[in-house]
């Protein structure tokens, strides 16, 4: 789909989209990127070094020693400093991916650079990872509370620190956490959440715990095998990682592409939908946000 950013608009008779400026975009990017040129598209900016390409490296990855938790053990290997490049596996057509650095940096992609100016007030990011968008939020001096689904990773953020990082999973969000401006669900959140129907309980967790006006950014993966294999959903697709001579078990994720995406949203109460497209370099997918009404 093209880059083109819309609004959605309510009407006593339904629901329509129509064009909107993309100032706020602008403003977003420039205040991260002061070569930032208006009307580009913000996140289809590739980062100076390409992070997430596609390989002809050929491996015999099936006959690697299996490591459940190799995600874990690659986070917490960059927080000591002993990082070393994954590959991404997809396993319906046995593309390998080397994803660089891409996912223990520092330094934001485009796309997070305006979903880190694009958030406000109290943010809650969900399945941080190594974290760096909540670390680039708290340079800005906004509360930020970092989750994450393995409490290893939870302790990494402890250990930084952050002593109000939290242990959680979507779509168990404690009431005890309060409420919030901004929740942000990045890369893996939704596509490892489980069935579709789990994808809705988290997404209307995340409303219940919105303040009004408050704002949702996540990302999806456009992701549709179409002839899908046999006992699977047209909307699922398996991939593991390839770290250090192990690999991880298959993980099964679900897509939510943006067709789907934005209906659902629209259902739970969301009024303001944009969609904006990511540079190839972080991986095929679309940057949602979407803000619920005052």
């Amino acid at each position: 789909m093209s880059n083109h950013v819309e609004r959605c608009v309510s009407t006593d008779a339904m629901s329509v989209a129509v064009p909107i400026s993309s100032e706020e975009i602008d403003n977003a990017v420039l205040d991260h990127d002061p070569g930032y040129k208006k009307g580009e598209t913000p996140a289809s900016r590739a980062p100076a070094l390409p992070v997430y390409q596609q390989t002809t490296t050929s491996v015999l990855v099936d006959s690697l020693p299996e490591f459940p938790r190799l995600w874990t053990r690659m986070i917490l290997d960059a927080e000591h400093g002993a990082f070393a490049p994954p590959l991404i596996q997809e396993h319906d057509f046995g593309v390998l991916v080397d994803a660089g650095d891409l996912f223990t940096r520092w330094e934001l992609t485009p796309g997070e650079e305006t979903c880190v100016s694009l958030s406000r007030g109290r943010v809650l990011e969900l399945g941080a990872g190594f974290a760096r968008v909540s670390h680039s939020l708290r340079k800005r001096s906004l509360e930020v509370i970092a989750t994450d689904s393995d409490p290893d990773i939870v302790s990494m953020y402890r250990a930084r620190g952050w002593t109000d990082a939290r242990e959680l999973t979507l779509p168990d969000v404690p009431d005890d956490l309060g409420r919030f401006d901004t929740v942000i669900a990045l890369r893996g959140v939704f596509p490892l959440i489980g069935e579709l129907d789990r994808v809705l309980l988290g997404l209307e967790r995340i409303r219940d715990v919105l303040n009004p006006g408050g704002r949702l950014i996540f990302t999806s993966s456009h992701v549709n095998t179409l002839l899908p294999m046999p006992g699977r959903s047209p909307l699922e697709y398996r991939y593991r990682l390839i770290y250090r001579g192990y690999r991880s078990p298959w993980l099964r994720a679900t897509a939510l592409p943006e067709w789907l995406a934005v209906p659902i949203l629209k259902w739970l109460g969301f009024s303001d939908i944009q969609i904006l497209e990511p540079s190839t370099s972080e991986g095929a997918g679309y940057y949602a946000i979407a803000t619920l009404p005052v």
